[in-house]
This record gives C-alpha cells, structure tokens and sequence, in this order.
C-alpha cells in the first residue's frame, strides 16, 4: 500500500532557518515540506487554517515575544488543531520560559543545536503517538507506560521501592524458569548515589558513564546496550560507578533513553535523584505516574507537599500518589495522619510495613525482598503497589499493523 505523505510546515521569518530545518526531511519522499516567511501573530488567522492541514509545525520561537505567545496559544486552544508544534528556542532558555511555551501546548521545546537526526526521529515519535504515520514495518503501535519514583529525604527508601517495583511488574512468578511475563526496564538516574544495582548483584558495564564523558548521541541500539539483564528478565541502566556532575546529563539525552525504552517496553520505572536539576522536568513530562516516597513525620510531610506543589506544577495533571515507607497500614488513622493527609492535601496511597532485617537481608544478598520473600508482609506490600499500577495502567496486548494510517 502506498504511503500518503505527511505534511511539515515550517514558520519563521529567517530563511536560513526555515532552510535548514526543510533541508532536514526533504529527502524523505513520505515528508512534504513547506515553510512560512511570517510569524503567526503577523498571518492574521492563516495560522489556525495552516495547522489544521499540516501534521507537524516547526517554529522558530521567542518565548519574549508576548504577541507570538499570544497568537500560537490561540491556535493551540482551538478545535481544529491537528498539528504536532515543535518550538526551536536557543540553547540557553530557561525552564521557567521553556515550562510557559508548554503551558500553552506546545508538544516539545527543542534547542537549535538539536541534529538533523535527532529532529527527523522526534517528528517521526510524534506522527506515531499521534497514529498520523503510515508504518512500512511491522511496529508497535502501544508505548509503554513511565513511573517516576521520587523521595522527600535520603534513606527514605525509594530505591527499595524502585527495584521491588519493577521486579513486581515482570509478573513472573518464578525466577528458575523461563515465563512469559512483562517487559519491564529501571533506570537509576540518581547519578551521585544510585544503587540500585547493589540490591540486584549488577555490575556496571561502564556505558553510561561513557556515554555523559562523550557527550555522544546514542542511537537505539546503544541505549539497550547499556542496559543490564536481570535473571528475572528486568533490564536496569545503572548509574555510573564513578562520580559525574548531576549536570552531566541533559534534557536532550532524557528525552531519547526514555522515548527508546517507552518503545519497547511495557512499563519504564525512573529512580529519580532529590536533586531538582533540569533534566527532572522532560522525565516528569513523559511520565505517566509518579510515586512519592516519604513517612510521616512533620519535616518529610512538610518536604513531600513542596515537592507535590513542583511536580504538578512541571506537569500538570500528573498523578502523584504518596507512598508511606517503614510503617504499616493503620486499621484507623490517628490524628496525626489526618492532620498530614490534610497538609498534603492528598491521601497516602500505599503502605510499607517495617522489617528492617528482611530488607537488610535482602541487601546483603543482592537480591530484591520480591524475590526472596514474596510472601512476606514486605514482599506483599510492594506487590500490591504493582497491582495497583497494573489496574489503573494496563499493558495493552500487542498490536502490530502494516501500512496502516
């Protein structure tokens, strides 16, 4: 069957750009390119009928320019919107200017450094999410889903979580035979301090670390060739053995290891640094749950409602549920408890019990509590979280289509 062509329209006022960036898909024969010498507060309403005929807009962006803001965000808001809006900005944009271009929509902010590859594969992410782009292979059509795991203190026990968690989702039940279960990836991004691969026995094969001293661009393939196989079937990307700079790693490169693993997996787990850094926010945008690990006392409680307040502020609509480590599941909650889920303006989710020798038991193996103990009060603790995260985000079965539209 043959493809119909996709369309990308590209708007700036400097040709230089609008050629370079045209330059980019015009040797793809499925790409149409056409560009715009004009900004939208300048086209006077053509700006809403351009994007509703075209599948992708690449825009050169001025996130000072009130009037542009203005007249993209009007298009963005109405019902004939069908485009993907990709903004181009310089290297150098704040978050805070970068997070008010998203307020309004926009699909991705891109810096101008971005390569020719990196652009051509972003257009061509979007056109699949958005079920616009003919497939010549056999492809999968479902992305996986993406759980963020943050803490509001160290030694609170998120990475616990992070790695039972995932562990849980594989769905195997036996760790000696092979069986079918969900493909299921942990990241460890806490650079200065994950460990995640202690409490798997991983050792790092020193990729990653290669990949923020280089600065390289990783294709596909070299992302799943950082990855470390579990015997369970969990693939981890450890942190770096060595110490990096938390800057090392850029919104740019987030934004590729998650879009790869989102691909070919069915759930993505992100052990996330306290760090606020940068690079938190495109994990946070592409992430479909984020855990909150914290107890109750009165400075975590405190911790947990500001991180809450930045989370949902980055991503709107993001769901935050509060995970209570190191204390069991009270039949009726005290006053105290109340008197937190009231600051929180938020129910605590989920509950861990304490058993602080199993899980010192289970660091000294280098195996999860999920493994060894399943059955216990811990082991089915953290298997109840799965099940919530498998109820509400279902793997959906394998679709795959040729030539579909």
């Amino acid at each position: 069957m043959e493809q119909e062509k996709k369309s990308i329209l590209v708007v700036s006022e400097n040709t230089d750009f609008s050629r370079s960036i045209a330059d980019i898909f015009r040797a793809d024969l499925n790409m149409n390119v056409t560009t715009e010498a004009a900004t939208f507060s300048k086209m006077n309403g053509k700006g809403t009928r351009l994007a509703s005929e075209n599948d992708v807009v690449i825009f050169d962006a001025d996130p000072d320019d009130a009037e542009e803001t203005k007249a993209i965000s009007h298009i963005l808001s109405g019902d004939k919107k069908k485009a993907v809006f990709l903004a181009l900005t310089e290297d150098d944009i704040s978050l805070v200017k970068a997070r008010k271009l998203q307020n309004i929509g926009i699909d991705e902010v891109l810096p101008k450094s971005i390569t020719g590859s990196d652009l051509n594969e972003i257009v061509t992410g979007s056109l699949r999410k958005n079920g616009v782009l003919n497939l010549d292979q056999a492809d999968r059509v479902e992305e996986g889903h993406v759980i963020a795991i943050s803490q509001t203190r160290g030694g609170v026990g998120a990475t616990t979580l992070a790695v039972n968690l995932a562990l849980c989702l594989t769905g195997k039940k036996s760790f000696l035979k092979k069986a079918k279960g969900n493909r299921v990836a942990l990241i460890d991004f806490d650079l200065q301090f994950g460990n995640a691969h202690v409490y798997l026995d991983l050792e790092d094969n020193g990729s990653f670390q290669h990949l923020l001293e280089t600065g390289d661009t990783p294709d596909a393939n070299y992302i799943h060739g950082m990855l470390q196989k579990h015997p369970s079937g969990l693939e981890v990307l450890n942190a770096p053995a060595a110490l990096v700079p938390l800057n090392s790693l850029t919104p740019l490169l987030v934004t590729k290891i998650i879009g790869h693993l989102k691909a070919d997996f069915d759930y993505v787990i992100i052990d996330l640094p306290r760090a606020m850094v940068d690079w938190v926010e495109p994990v946070l945008q592409r992430s479909n749950q984020l855990l909150l690990v914290t107890d109750t006392s009165v400075p975590c409680v405190r911790q947990a409602r500001r991180m809450k307040d930045f989370y949902s502020e980055i991503h709107i609509g993001l769901p935050v549920e509060l995970v209570v480590n190191r204390e069991k599941k009270p039949m009726v909650k005290s006053a105290h408890h109340k008197d937190a889920e009231a600051a929180l303006d938020s129910k605590f989710a989920h509950w861990l019990p304490y058993n602080p020798k199993l899980a010192r038991r289970a660091i000294d193996l280098g195996k999860p509590v999920s493994e060894i103990a399943p059955s216990s009060n811990l082991g089915k603790g953290f298997e109840m979280i799965a099940r919530s995260v498998r109820t509400e985000m279902p793997v959906a079965k394998a679709i795959f289509v040729r030539g579909a539209k």
